[in-house]
């Protein structure tokens, strides 16, 4: 049986870190490994953060954020 793991804003930014490949990788094989919820709260945080901290476009975000909806319940 898979574990159930949340999804916090934190991991779900390093999901995608350039700068610390070691969480980058943990977040990674959480998401893998783990039946994984996030909330709504953690993903407009995180949509903050990229856009307005990474300075990525709008199509970019949307783009991460469907690959983390296909992998995960909120």
């Amino acid at each position: 049986m898979n574990a159930k793991a949340f999804l916090d804003t934190n991991v779900l930014i390093y999901l995608f870190s350039e700068t610390e490949p070691d969480k980058r990788n943990d977040a990674r094989s959480a998401l893998k490994k783990s039946n994984c919820v996030t909330s709504t709260q953690a993903l407009n945080e995180a949509c903050n953060v990229w856009l307005k901290k990474y300075g990525w476009s709008g199509d970019t975000v949307r783009k991460h954020l469907d690959n983390i909806a296909s992998r995960t319940a909120y």
